[in-house]
């Protein structure tokens, strides 16, 4: 029996000479913890200190007066140009363009293969297909006006091939909205 006792009390010692460094990394960051929340505290002024709760919210808010911000504008977000587009969804004279602007950016998005991808896109769309005039006249009646505005600036737009489905919703609408009523005085 005396000598299980002895080969266990070898054991543990063995395990907690292995753990010492593991509790001193422990101990150290227990202290900083506590040096932490004692740096915390000491920003308190005099005057707030011992007090806790709604006493101290209002010994905070009574010594630091209001501070007046700039007005600050939301900014508009900008579409992305190297976004998937929903080829279904754009006229039929653009669909080739669509998909194989489509592939191009999925093929460019491997950076294994292609690490500079602005590079490999403008590679890439450099050969693609020029969209062409859009026949309006077998759509819908309420389709008609917006392909017609397409093809009014369809040819602007493919200047930047990665933007050109950007560009026509933009001149679209612009060239579909109603001018502005004059006020009358």
């Amino acid at each position: 029996m005396a000598g299980l006792a002895s080969s266990n009390k070898a054991s543990i010692s063995r395990v907690l000479a292995m753990l010492r460094p593991q509790f001193a990394w422990l101990a150290t960051a227990l202290c900083l913890y506590a040096t932490a929340g004692h740096a915390q505290m000491s920003v308190l002024p005099p005057q707030c200190a011992g007090k806790s709760g709604d006493a101290l919210d209002k010994c905070v808010r009574d010594i630091m007066p209001p501070q007046r911000s700039q007005r600050i504008e939301p900014v508009e977000l900008q579409a992305d140009p190297k976004q998937l587009v929903n080829c279904e969804t754009v006229n039929v004279a653009d669909r080739t363009f669509c998909v194989m602007r489509n592939q191009n950016i999925l093929e460019c998005r491997k950076r294994q293969k292609h690490p500079d991808p602005e590079q490999c896109l403008s590679n890439a769309m450099a050969g693609a297909p020029v969209p062409q005039v859009a026949n309006c006249a077998p759509l819908a009646p309420l389709k008609k006006p917006e392909c017609f505005q397409r093809n009014k600036v369809y040819k602007d737009c493919f200047a930047d091939p990665l933007r050109y489905f950007i560009c026509l919703g933009q001149k679209t609408s612009e060239l579909s909205a109603p001018a502005a009523a004059p006020k009358k005085p």
